[in-house]
């Protein structure tokens, strides 16, 4: 396939072709076997052998990874890109198919994917996967409009459906960003639109966080995998006993299912606040090991975007603020769909492999253990990680003492269950021992 070709040091990160002809969206995301990588070295000299040889395809850009490339057909039928990579196929570990959306608004969506490259490359992923319907995810709203053509293909209505009301649609807006559809010539896309959603409307009568919660629990207890909650809802209108129940709700959700607890992603809001700046009832000043705090970052990257609230002892992570978004009957719009977002938005984008692609990335067992500590054990740092003492551990029941405290409701925060970071601490302390500091 590459005879003649060279080696270069330049990194396999960005490398693209901006090629003369636009491609057509239609996208492979392939590995190049070793050799062949060790060969070419650097996604530029790809993007130079496909443009020498004419080829129809174009190197979007280099993935991050030696020999990780995204190619884009740029001429011909996409059956000739497809019969010129089966052709080398003896240079290609592995090959998958992908596409950008043809939904007409989809452009506007930068978080999913721009130029700057200030987003998640969501069709990246989705030459992966779009999402599997074996993985439900339960949306606690308001305004929610299940008839809604973006997003009726992914719900599970478990206790039947309800009649829509008209009076918001935050709701709806929620669930497209997660779920809507793809390539159905309306709107935008979701960022996972293959995945089932679970979907609880508190403009229903008796439908609060708190029983959403519970029945959430319920299913989980019957069987069902529900792996994530999306809480985009601010909870400061709940009495301080409403509060409490909430975050053990949450609490049991992640820890009376062992590794396969739920994730819950709650926003941070769009009051603007920061929250360092001083005592404040935030979920994510709880210790929660299975929740994640989210705000939004704008189209330049800012941190954070304006309107949304911010602060390192309660936020974990930021993401994309906006989206072309679905909205009911009778709130304006031309086509169904308005274009925008908050950390609401942003909370839809986060999914439980973020946490993961952290920790991997810490330099060392020393960092991997303030994250750890932090984000499972519910440590703020570095006030809390920093007083944290061995004596404070209870390994037996896999808990510890919580020491210092900004929220109201201190009985909460006595002790905190870490089984997910125990295995960790063991090492750490293990290493200790023998003298060894990394």
């Amino acid at each position: 396939m590459l005879s003649g070709a060279t080696a270069d040091v330049d990194p396999w990160v960005d490398g693209g072709d901006p090629a003369e002809t636009a491609g057509n969206g239609f996208q492979w995301t392939v590995q190049l076997t070793e050799a062949m990588t060790a060969q070419l070295g650097s996604a530029r000299k790809l993007a130079n052998f496909l443009r020498n040889v004419e080829a129809p395809l174009r190197v979007v850009r280099g993935l991050g990874q030696p020999g990780l490339v995204l190619l884009e057909n740029v001429a011909g039928d996409i059956a000739d890109s497809d019969e010129f990579l089966d052709r080398n196929s003896q240079h290609i570990v592995s090959l998958q198919r992908g596409a950008v959306p043809t939904d007409p608004r989809f452009n506007e969506q930068w978080g999913l994917s721009n130029d700057d490259d200030y987003d998640v490359d969501a069709p990246e992923a989705w030459s992966i996967t779009t999402g599997s319907p074996d993985v439900i995810v339960a949306v606690i709203d308001n305004g929610i409009d299940i008839t809604h053509p973006e997003i009726q293909h992914s719900l599970w209505l478990p206790n039947g459906e309800w009649v829509v009301k008209q009076d918001g649609f935050h709701g709806t807006a929620i669930i497209g960003a997660i779920s809507g559809a793809q390539n159905n010539d309306l709107g935008g896309s979701g960022i996972a639109p293959g995945v089932t959603i679970l979907p609880f409307d508190r403009h229903q009568p008796g439908v609060t966080v708190l029983s959403s919660l519970e029945e959430i629990y319920r299913l989980r207890k019957e069987g069902h995998e529900i792996r994530i909650v999306n809480l985009s809802q601010n909870l400061t209108g709940a009495s301080d006993e409403e509060f409490a129940a909430i975050v053990e709700a949450i609490r049991r959700l992640g820890e009376d299912f062992g590794e396969h607890g739920t994730l819950v992603v709650k926003t941070a809001g769009n009051a603007g606040t920061d929250f360092d700046d001083g005592p404040n009832r935030q979920l994510g000043s709880f210790g929660l090991s299975n929740l994640i705090t989210v705000t939004s970052s704008a189209q330049d990257g800012t941190l954070p975007a304006v309107r949304s609230s911010y602060g390192r002892s309660v936020v974990d992570l930021t993401a994309p603020f906006a989206s072309v978004l679905p909205v009911p009957p009778g709130v304006e719009s031309t086509d169904g769909f308005r274009y925008g977002g908050g950390a609401s938005v942003a909370t839809a984008i986060v999914s439980r492999e973020d946490s993961s692609k952290v920790i991997e990335a810490c330099p060392d067992s020393q960092w991997r253990t303030l994250f750890v500590l932090a984000r499972y054990g519910g440590q703020r740092c570095p006030s809390e990680t920093l007083n944290l003492r061995w004596q404070d551990i209870d390994w037996h029941n896999q808990r510890m003492v919580q020491r210092q405290s900004i929220t109201p409701v201190e009985s909460l925060d006595r002790f905190r269950s870490f089984p997910s970071c125990y295995p960790i601490l063991k090492k750490l302390l293990s290493w200790l021992r023998m003298g060894r500091s990394s």
